[in-house]
């Protein structure tokens, strides 16, 4: 299915003229962060395999004068880790050597880690969710996506299976799931305290395992041909808090991209989160990584950020652009597709999924929706609902049409960002509509997207 499109332009064409260190002398973290060249024999690093997160105990490198960060093989670091426990770390093959990681809230709506709000992204049952949508208005969804619909039914499975293992075993999981109201929405949030001990994480073991079904029947690693990796790889990327995954986001530029901003600020309070007053203070960095160019963190510029309290928002509001370190993989070309989003066009949406089966660096578990479900609908002016399976970690990522199986782009087809579940689209909430027409409270099984 294709949309009408508006204004194509290069990435490139994005770009703010000035770069990140000449706007702003004094911002270390964009004059420090640029992308880390790879050593093989440069260094000599030990971890502390008992701590929940890698400390760096010694390292040498030589008369290394430049950026002081290093980038590792794989197989290099950390080699002693469970396989059984996801892990929650940076790009393993990249470690600076002159910072220690620290605990900090790994919630990416800090800074209360089980906070609920109705930001929480969904896992879900794509049926349900189509089921859900068609009592909406009638659904045409195109050849291909039908197609993938033929196989929802294992992921339907899959999804059902984790439901009924996370029902079953929450009574053993601690005080917080006595509380009915803290659903499998919130298990993600939750297994990834670096405070929980290991006889929790033992606890949860059945809950992970049923985790890894749901990915295999669900979710794939591989982007499917139609969409052009390529382009996909050069233009989705994550933002890496210290050691953790915060959000997701959309290279638009060599040195700029485009995140929700409710990653670094409360939309309710409009008040900064402790880790965006940490990374304001040079207590914590924040980097930028992508699968265009994986051995490499590109740091973001403290600059960019929110830098105090402001009004509460919507989703209207929910976005705002970065300035990184200079990025070296040519811009790819994107059209913003005209709103409203025709219903029922098939979409893209990669993010960052962390219980893969292998303990892998963060940008190796991007993982996209396998099977049906991925398609607009009950779209209104720039908002748009859809059931693409999601985390928390994929706030901010990207949406792109998706074109038909057989077929290849050449340009990306941006859709919006993913802002969280549709009860973000709420006509009667505080902050008020977000688009005429658009209730989320009506397909409340599904997600939600805004075009900025």
């Amino acid at each position: 299915m294709e949309g009408k499109v508006r204004n194509p332009v290069y990435l490139g064409s994005l770009i703010m003229l000035i770069a990140c260190v000449g706007t702003n002398a004094a911002d270390f973290s964009c004059k420090e962060a640029s992308p880390l060249a790879l050593f093989s024999h440069a260094s000599t690093i030990r971890l502390d395999h008992s701590l929940a997160f890698p400390t760096l105990i010694s390292s040498s490198l030589g008369g290394w004068s430049g950026p002081k960060s290093i980038a590792l093989p794989a197989d290099v670091i950390d080699s002693n880790r469970s396989t059984r426990f996801p892990s929650f770390v940076l790009d393993d093959r990249v470690i600076p050597h002159d910072i220690k990681p620290r605990p900090f809230d790994l919630s990416p709506f800090a800074p209360g880690l089980m906070k609920r709000q109705e930001s929480t992204q969904r896992q879900l049952d794509p049926d349900d969710a189509r089921k859900e949508a068609q009592k909406i208005m009638p659904l045409q969804l195109s050849a291909s996506e039908t197609r993938r619909f033929a196989a929802a039914p294992v992921c339907s499975q899959a999804y059902k299976r984790l439901s009924g293992t996370f029902d079953t075993h929450r009574k053993h999981l601690g005080l917080f799931w006595s509380d009915p109201r803290n659903t499998l929405n919130e298990f993600i949030k939750w297994y990834s305290r670096p405070e929980l001990s290991q006889n929790e994480r033992e606890k949860a073991l059945p809950v992970i395992e049923a985790q890894h079904e749901y990915a295999e029947a669900c979710l794939q690693h591989n982007i499917p041909e139609e969409v052009n990796p390529e382009l996909v790889k050069s233009a989705v990327g994550l933002l890496m808090l210290d050691s953790r995954v915060l959000c997701s986001g959309l290279r638009t530029g060599a040195d700029e991209v485009l995140t929700a901003k409710h990653c670094f600020v409360d939309p309710e309070s409009g008040r900064l989160y402790r880790e965006t007053s940490d990374v304001l203070s040079g207590k914590s960095d924040l980097w930028f990584v992508y699968e265009g160019e994986p051995q490499h963190r590109f740091g973001v510029c403290r600059s960019a950020l929110p830098k105090s309290a402001q009004d509460s928002f919507n989703g209207s509001k929910d976005n705002i652009r970065l300035k990184i370190s200079t990025t070296r993989l040519p811009m790819a070309r994107m059209t913003w597709i005209m709103t409203p989003i025709p219903q029922g066009a098939s979409l893209y949406l990669r993010g960052y999924f962390p219980f893969t089966e292998n303990n892998d660096a963060p940008i190796a578990r991007m993982r996209s929706t396998a099977v049906g479900g991925c398609f607009a609908h009950s779209s209104a002016g720039r908002c748009f609902f859809h059931a693409c399976q999601t985390t928390p970690m994929m706030s901010g990522a990207p949406v792109f049409l998706r074109p038909e199986e057989g077929e290849r782009t050449d340009t990306l087809s941006v859709v919006g960002l993913h802002l969280g579940n549709a009860l973000l689209s709420d006509p009667n909430a505080n902050s008020g509509s977000v688009c005429t027409g658009a209730n989320g409270t009506r397909v409340s099984l599904s997600n939600f997207g805004y075009q900025p």
